[in-house]
């Protein structure tokens, strides 16, 4: 089983290229919206634009049908 309390997202590109974000398991929302857990302040990024959630053995991002796809 992973420790996903290490597990980071890598950014690649953009004005945050190279950063990294935490992620702690369960589901993370990333979006345009100040309510998600990832904020992505981008026009190409929908409000809610995907979730990222891990289940054995890895992470998985889930489409959340925004119209600038994923």
């Amino acid at each position: 089983m992973m420790n996903t309390s290490m597990s980071k997202l890598r950014i690649r590109g953009g004005p945050c290229d190279g950063c990294g974000l935490s992620l702690i398991g369960g589901v993370t929302a990333m979006g345009r919206e100040a309510t998600n857990d990832i904020v992505v302040e981008q026009p190409v990024v929908s409000r809610k634009h995907a979730m990222i959630f891990y289940r054995d053995p890895g992470f998985w991002i889930q489409y959340l049908g925004s119209q600038n796809g994923t």
